[in-house]
Parts: structure tokens; C-alpha cells; sequence
């Protein structure tokens, strides 16, 4: 009874095929199941799975025009996507320099906005500033302390007259 609960369990949580890749693109959003096409004699070429994933990705977006694609690591079962089926002819594997592989899959770069200040890159960065800021506030709070106390002092030597 346990055996068979562990295998229906692996069943359901095992993630799609190795000669399926399930591809999620934006710009517009889509899903894709993708997989190569067989050739004349009805046989897939052999191909790591990177590379499947690789080729999934870049004939997905060049195809049907996405901004973006990425391979969905995370599908349980089969993937419920348009089929795509990748030609015989299509690229072997990932490319060789970053120039490409830049090309090939676009990641959004991550928006600051201008009004805030970028985050320190060293810890020692961080404590300059924090104690530049801390001076700045403590020569401010000084001036304020100080402007205070000539008031008052002015206040009790007229004998309350110009407060």
C-alpha cells in the first residue's frame, strides 16, 4: 500500500519529460510546451537538456515576437501550453560569447528610481555615510539648541521685556 501511494505521489509531483520543455514568455504572455520536431524516420536528435532549453527559448521568442522567455523549472506534470515543435535545422546549443547569449534572451534591467540613493557596495561605504549623516543631524540640532538658549538668555537678562 505504501509502495504504491509513493508511486502514484512521484507520478504526480515528477516534472515534464526531458524531450519537453515548458517555456513561459511576456511581452505578450504566453506559455509554450515545446519539444523537437522528429525527423524523416520518426527520430528526435539527441540533445542535453540545456541545450534543449537553450534552442526552446530563443526559437520561442524570435518566432512569435516576446520580449522575454524563460524555461518554467517549476511545472509538475505536463505542460499545458501551445505546442511548439523546434525544426531539425534549429541551433545545437547555447552560444559561445556573452554577446549572444545577451541577444538571445533579454532580462529587464532593474529600475532606481532617481530620487533615491543607490545602496553602499561595502559595508565601511555604508558607515561613512551613516556617519556623515549622524554629523550633518548633530551639527543641526546644535545650531537649533544653541539659537534656543540665546533666546532665553535674552529673555531673562531683560527681565522677560524682549521675548
Amino acid at each position: 500500500m505504501g509502495a504504491a501511494f509513493a508511486a502514484t505521489l512521484w507520478l504526480c509531483v515528477a516534472p515534464a519529460s526531458a524531450d519537453n520543455v515548458c517555456v513561459s514568455c511576456d511581452g505578450p504572455s504566453a506559455v509554450y510546451s515545446c519539444s523537437y520536431a522528429p525527423d524523416a524516420n520518426g527520430q528526435t536528435p539527441a540533445r542535453s537538456a540545456r541545450s534543449m532549453q537553450f534552442v526552446c527559448i530563443q526559437d520561442v521568442a524570435r518566432q512569435y515576437q516576446h520580449s522575454s522567455c524563460s524555461v518554467n523549472r517549476n511545472q509538475l506534470g505536463p505542460c499545458n501550453g501551445q505546442v511548439h515543435m523546434i525544426p531539425q535545422n534549429a541551433a545545437a546549443g547555447p552560444p559561445t560569447n556573452a554577446a549572444d547569449n545577451e541577444a538571445a534572451v533579454q532580462t529587464p534591467a532593474p529600475v532606481v528610481p532617481p530620487n533615491k540613493q543607490r545602496e553602499p557596495p561595502t559595508v565601511v561605504e555604508m558607515a561613512k555615510r551613516t556617519a556623515a549623516s549622524t554629523n550633518k543631524q548633530i551639527k543641526k540640532s546644535a545650531r537649533k539648541v544653541s539659537k534656543a538658549a540665546k533666546s532665553t538668555w535674552r529673555c531673562v537678562t531683560t527681565l522677560f521685556s524682549k521675548c
